[in-house]
């Protein structure tokens, strides 16, 4: 399975269910190992940043403000953070 088709039974399945998580009415995302997620892209981090952005577009499109994204960052992914895209942040 993609992330693209991930995203899209996420979003139909789950995120419109009633009881799904929401905070200031989008839905709750959690990537639990961030560094593993972007090697699933090849190490590549425009790629996850613009496979980030596609899903935070179908979302949107789906009806909702935005995504609200957690990721989970241990030690060493932590120390590498500062150099992630800043669209990455739903803030920015």
């Amino acid at each position: 399975m993609t992330f693209g088709t991930l995203t899209d039974y996420v979003i139909a399945k789950y995120f419109k269910h009633p009881s799904y998580r929401q905070l200031g009415g989008c839905p709750y995302f959690s990537i639990y190992r961030m560094n593993t997620f972007i090697e699933t892209f090849g190490g590549d981090r425009a790629k996850t940043a613009a496979a980030l952005a596609r899903f935070r577009e179908k979302v949107k499109a789906a009806g909702f403000p935005n995504l609200h994204l957690n990721a989970v960052l241990f030690a060493s992914a932590a120390r590498k953070a500062a150099r992630w895209p800043k669209s990455w942040d739903s803030t920015a």
